[in-house]
């Protein structure tokens, strides 16, 4: 379990993440967002901000400069690759003082009114149509793999978190991040059988396992791929 902190009020952009596993504080780099700054869970924010800024000459030597961050998160689709289904998007753009989507389901188009040079405006449009497509995909999957291995499941709900692509409560609820439907249909089938699995081992333990490879054999392989699932997630998502 991670917890983000966004921050925004300091050059050059940077989050806070609390990660069970870290043992010590560390940095990374990412061209998208800039700055991570990893901490073990329960360690202070302002520890990790002091250690950051003492590493300050480093950050300048390999930092991306601020307007390539800028460049890319200003940039907007025009071909969004839904892989769990095999469809690609294309993204169209009219110029218009009010944005607003509209949906082609039968030539798979996009059509996009609005402010080019004002993307915060379009993002939300496209998050919306993402939702909508991923909950309509992604609830026929969960319960075709649910009847397929037999194992029920309660309720499911969506979210769009960082890195967590799936989880269940005690009392089975299933939750899905929205940004699996950008992973193959392999991937997402796997996400959700381990899902399942917790309805009747509510732990990682050996039996939980076992369960999941009597579904999925491959499963290790996946899991082990997965671990590049960010670079398929678009940056506006």
């Amino acid at each position: 379990m991670k917890k983000i902190t966004t921050i925004t009020d300091w050059p050059p952009p940077y989050r806070i993440k609390e990660s069970t596993r870290a043992k010590y504080i560390r940095l990374e780099i990412h061209p998208k967002e800039g700055v991570h700054i990893i901490v073990p869970k329960g360690q202070s924010h302002e520890k990790a901000i002091q250690f950051m800024l003492s590493k300050k000459a480093w950050l300048l030597n390999h930092l991306p400069a601020p307007s390539s961050l800028t460049e890319v998160n200003n940039k907007l689709p025009h071909l969004i690759d839904l892989r769990a289904t095999n469809n690609q998007w294309v993204v169209e753009y009219l110029p218009a003082k009010r944005t607003k989507l509209y949906v082609n389901h039968y030539d798979k188009k996009l059509l996009i009114k609005g402010e080019r040079n004002q993307p915060q405006l379009i993002y939300p449009h496209l998050l919306g149509w993402l939702y909508t497509e991923a909950e309509r995909v992604l609830t026929d999957k969960l319960a075709s793999v649910s009847q397929k291995i037999g194992l029920p499941y309660n309720a499911i709900q969506f979210r769009r978190q960082k890195r967590i692509w799936g989880s269940c409560s005690r009392d089975h609820k299933i939750s899905l991040n929205i940004k699996l439907i950008f992973m193959p249909m392999t991937w997402v089938e796997y996400v959700l059988t381990h899902e399942l699995c917790h309805t009747r081992h509510f732990n990682h333990s050996p039996a939980f396992w076992q369960l999941v490879e009597g579904f999925c054999a491959e499963y290790q392989t996946i899991r082990n791929a997965m671990k590049t699932a960010d670079q398929l997630i678009p940056h506006w998502v």
